[in-house]
């Protein structure tokens, strides 16, 4: 296998398996931002990321609201509604990653309150499902920043890497990058992807 890094040229010995490897984990790289697949996270990842930032926002509020007036039925009636609530946006995620990632994801158990509204508040308090929402909204948003960051910063940096030839400037700069502009162009779907699925992982074990 012969490589040109300018302005010299090299050759490195490989086995043919290693080379088969390579050459299947390049085409899967390279084809990887075309497909399906990518947008399809990419989408679950920011529509995904709005959720949660609604429900972050309406658990926090209402929490907030329920522990201020704890000492009263009004107040754990707030916190049961918080929760009622962050087990709607976690099965809001849940209906997401079917549809976007063709994920297969039970179903939790129903939600099924005792009679009157004591028994309805015993109900929700001791619901598991709806406080490992709460947890799973507490924890996606910041990952969901992150992710968002990595996948556009480094769809930036390779889109600015790979049209760079076409602003001109000294030829000798612009094959000198050239093997940085190909390991960033070939970076981003292993990392973007990686954050997303680890989302989507999160949805199925998590909720």
């Amino acid at each position: 296998m012969r490589i040109r890094v300018w302005p010299t040229e090299m050759m490195i010995v490989v086995s043919e398996e290693l080379e088969t490897r390579v050459r299947a984990v390049a085409h899967e790289v390279l084809r990887a931002p075309f497909t399906r697949r990518t947008w399809s996270e990419l989408w679950f990842l920011v529509t995904g990321s709005a959720l949660a930032g609604v429900g972050l926002a309406f658990v926090a509020l209402t929490m907030a609201a329920g522990v201020v007036f704890a000492i009263t039925f009004f107040g754990l009636a707030v916190i049961g509604l918080s929760l009622r609530g962050a087990r709607g946006s976690g099965g809001f995620q849940r209906q997401e990653a079917r549809g976007l990632l063709d994920e297969r994801i039970d179903d939790p158990d129903p939600f099924v309150p005792r009679p009157g509204f004591l028994g309805w508040l015993q109900t929700v308090l001791r619901d598991r499902t709806a406080w490992r929402s709460v947890a799973y909204i507490a924890v996606k948003v910041p990952l969901a920043i992150l992710g968002i960051l990595t996948a556009f910063s480094v769809w930036f940096d390779a889109f600015t890497c790979l049209i760079t030839p076409l602003g001109g400037g000294p030829r000798g700069s612009h094959e000198a990058r050239q093997p940085e502009r190909a390991a960033k162009s070939r970076f981003e779907p292993s990392a973007s992807r990686a954050l997303r699925s680890g989302d989507s992982w999160a949805v199925s074990h998590v909720l």
